[in-house]
């Protein structure tokens, strides 16, 4: 069974989702190798904070501006909770380099996403403590 421990819990402008990232590698038969990614749609955000890291971050799009969060959205980068602070990765690399601007296909860093998402007006931002969720402010 894997340890699912989400890294990120969010809810755009309809369901809560969440992502744990890389929680499984390991051979298969033949001598091939497998990555296992888990991320969760649709759960609750109670579900969802206890099963998180101390300190996740939470955002919630539900009252941010909806022209800036769509722009986001569709022309913003995805994140990957298992890239180290700072960084990106551009579609269809493997290789792993210092932020300096990302398409929607590639993949950023938690604290790159994050710093993103807090240009948006209106998105409301927490942690996770003891299984529970603080809002800011």
């Amino acid at each position: 069974m894997k340890n699912v421990t989400y890294k990120v819990i969010g809810r755009g402008q309809a369901s809560w989702h969440a992502d744990a990232g890389m929680v499984e590698h390991g051979m298969v038969s033949g001598g091939g190798q497998y990555t296992t990614r888990e991320s969760s749609n649709g759960g609750t955000l109670e579900g969802y904070a206890a099963e998180a890291v101390e300190g996740c971050l939470v955002y919630d799009a539900e009252g941010a501006d909806a022209d800036a969060f769509i722009d986001h959205v569709y022309k913003g980068p995805m994140v990957d909770v298992d890239l180290p602070a700072g960084c990106m990765r551009k579609a269809l690399s493997d290789k792993v380099e210092s932020f300096t601007g990302a398409s929607s296909i590639d993949h950023v860093a938690l604290d790159v996403f994050e710093g993103l998402l807090r240009k948006i007006p209106g998105i409301k931002f927490g942690r996770v403590v003891k299984g529970r969720v603080v809002w800011e402010g």
